[in-house]
């Protein structure tokens, strides 16, 4: 145990603040111990469980009938295994988070399916635009991050094939990221997504990358502006789904479109992962507080498909990444704004 929290001190002091660092420890650590009680007590929550974390902060962990039936049959060994992982889970995040910032790639499973969602919006939206001859494709990414990832590990290398015969002039790509980027970051991506253009056969034409510090919930562009929105990882981590997903409708033009990877609640038993969905729900007061607010289990496809219409969708698919967890139940696709 010892062992652990000392790991637990490690992350915090490497990855967090210092004026962060014990206010975060008290937090996921008072979390871990409530997850601890509420699955080894022995009546279980049947609809909705609330985890006490200091400063009257209350998280409520809501689950359905699929997510209970499956709760019921797990065994001592399992809950015990859920509450006490959530001491070591700062651990495990915390060497994910190291791998990310060294840059390390993701899984195949997930890298391949982002950049085929990137490529699915350029090219949906390059068929149904009249303008391309006069303008650069407008491409907005929501969340972009301060390290810029997805030009930097090529995520949008067959996406700017698209443009190669639809008319375009260049490549306007806009991202927006609560810590904004530095500009060296800004120009090494910049070159990397040019790269990308001549490698692709596009040269000549041009190529415009800028990162802006804003909530992704307020954007300063005007309505319509944009021909594509993209997004990966992201919506897990915003208070308001819906108030975003407007925002996005806002700046899209008609029949531009909106290309998402994101990670999803696990659907019970209909995919055979019941054992993950406990572990979201058990694990998601602490993903929280040590994740920058990042949520294991919502419903973020549903949330989706409902704000565009379901009858827009032009392709949508739920996939498992092991590499991942505990975000390894993910969903991608498009939509048209209409």
């Amino acid at each position: 145990m010892l062992e652990v929290l000392r790991f637990w001190s490690d992350i915090d002091g490497q990855y967090l603040p210092c004026s962060k660092r014990r206010s975060i420890r008290k937090r996921a650590l008072s979390t871990a111990v409530a997850v601890l009680l509420t699955f080894s007590s022995c009546s279980r929550p049947t609809t909705t469980t609330q985890a006490w974390l200091p400063a009257t902060t209350y998280v409520n962990i809501s689950y359905r009938k699929t997510d209970q039936k499956a709760m019921k049959n797990l065994s001592r060994r399992e809950t015990l295994l859920i509450g006490t992982g959530g001491l070591i889970y700062g651990k495990v995040l915390g060497d994910a988070i190291g791998k990310l910032a060294q840059g390390d790639v993701r899984p195949e499973e997930h890298e391949s399916r982002v950049k085929r969602t990137f490529a699915e919006a350029f090219e949906l939206a390059s068929r149904s635009s009249s303008e391309e001859s006069r303008r650069p494709i407008r491409v907005l990414e929501l969340g972009i991050g301060s390290e810029i990832r997805t030009i930097n590990r090529g995520l949008y290398d067959e996406a700017v094939t698209k443009i190669i015969s639809s008319g375009y002039n260049g490549i306007e790509l806009v991202g927006v990221d609560l810590d904004g980027a530095a500009a060296k970051d800004v120009s090494n991506a910049r070159s990397k997504l040019l790269s990308s253009v001549e490698n692709a056969g596009v040269g000549g034409i041009n190529v415009d990358l800028k990162v802006l510090q804003s909530d992704v919930e307020n954007i300063a562009f005007p309505n319509g502006y944009f021909d594509v929105v993209t997004c990966c990882l992201v919506l897990c981590s915003v208070e308001n789904q819906v108030s975003v997903l407007k925002e996005v409708k806002r700046l899209l033009r008609p029949k531009g479109t909106f290309g998402w990877v994101e990670h999803v609640a696990v659907q019970g038993g209909s995919e055979g992962h019941d054992f993950l969905a406990i572990q979201q729900i058990a694990l998601d007061p602490l993903q929280q507080a040590v994740a920058h607010n990042c949520h294991l289990h919502r419903e973020t496809n549903d949330v989706i498909l409902e704000e565009f219409n379901m009858s827009t969708k032009t392709e949508v698919e739920r996939f498992f990444v092991d590499g991942m967890w505990p975000v390894s139940c993910q969903a991608r696709g498009v939509v048209v704004n209409l």
